[in-house]
């Protein structure tokens, strides 16, 4: 495989529980983190140089139960508030490598320039 030239990052927000192949929630961490089509998607991404990073989720429970949030191949991001706490619906627990600000953050609108 050819590697990317220079930096090159993807930031991802989505997913949900995860499920095994035959659509059974909760197969467990090790699957989350390594098996799923997300898993592999950011491993390949990994592989020619790409840097993932991914919502933890909105869930607010374990990112080890969700996917992609269970991947140990990208930088999986939790959400905090203005006072730097974790908010009610960020996703959270050892697969959240880092938290950032993630609440009334404000965005660009298309509407105003």
């Amino acid at each position: 495989r050819k590697k990317v030239k220079g930096p090159t990052v993807v930031s991802m927000s989505l997913g949900g529980k995860c499920r095994d192949q035959d659509g059974n929630e909760g197969p467990g961490t090790k699957y989350c983190a390594f098996e799923t089509h997300y898993a592999r998607a950011i491993r390949d991404l990994r592989d020619i140089g790409v840097l993932t990073a991914i919502a933890a989720g909105n869930n607010g429970e374990d990112a080890c139960e969700m996917a992609p949030g269970a991947s140990r191949d990208a930088v999986t991001v939790g959400a905090t508030n203005i006072n730097d706490r974790i908010t009610f619906f960020s996703d959270y627990g050892n697969c959240v490598d880092v938290m950032a600000p993630g609440e009334n953050v404000a965005g660009a609108a298309s509407s105003r320039e």
